[in-house]
């Protein structure tokens, strides 16, 4: 899709080109990122690899001396890598609040409570797993990222989406 896009937007203003990523070619690279994320360090340089050649599509930069990374940058683009972690704990807002049509009691329960300072009323049980296969499937994975919020975003969490999606940290 990126070389059908940059054959033939060309010679188009650079906003064009930046739109034209962002609607024809970054949906399909997010398409069920919440649930479809890779964890191998190959697939994921695979997926980034799609973001920094659209970068030097859309700034028309293509010596290879430039660096790509201050081409994004300076596009202010995220990585695909953030936003598909963003994406899975936004799932999983809804999930534990009712807003998707999956049964949150089938897959996960609440933190068993406890004196220790691990304890937060909004922290998930983690899942037992076996196999690293399950281990880096959508539950486990982002019951582990959803315990390692800040406290504060726990705690906003509870008011709406919004609020949520404000309160996550940059590093996510």
């Amino acid at each position: 899709m990126l070389g059908l896009v940059s054959r033939n937007l060309r010679k188009t203003s650079q906003r064009i080109r930046q739109q034209a990523y962002f609607s024809l070619v970054r949906p399909h690279l997010e398409y069920c990122s919440s649930v479809w994320n890779p964890h191998t360090n190959k697939h994921i340089s695979q997926i980034e690899a799609i973001q920094r050649r659209a970068a030097r599509f859309t700034l028309q930069r293509y010596y290879r001396p430039d660096s790509v990374s201050a081409m994004i940058e300076q596009l202010k683009w995220e990585s695909l890598e953030r936003r598909r972690n963003a994406a899975s704990l936004f799932l999983m807002y809804k999930i534990q609040h009712n807003m998707a049509a999956i049964n949150a009691q089938h897959y996960t329960s609440p933190m068993i409570v406890s004196n220790t300072r691990q304890y937060h009323p909004n922290k998930l049980l983690a899942i037992p797993t076996r196999t690293q296969l399950y281990r880096n499937s959508f539950f486990p994975r982002t019951v582990t990222a959803w315990n390692g919020l800040p406290i504060n975003a726990l705690e906003l969490e509870a008011t709406s989406l919004e609020a949520f999606k404000g309160a996550l940290p940059l590093s996510i």
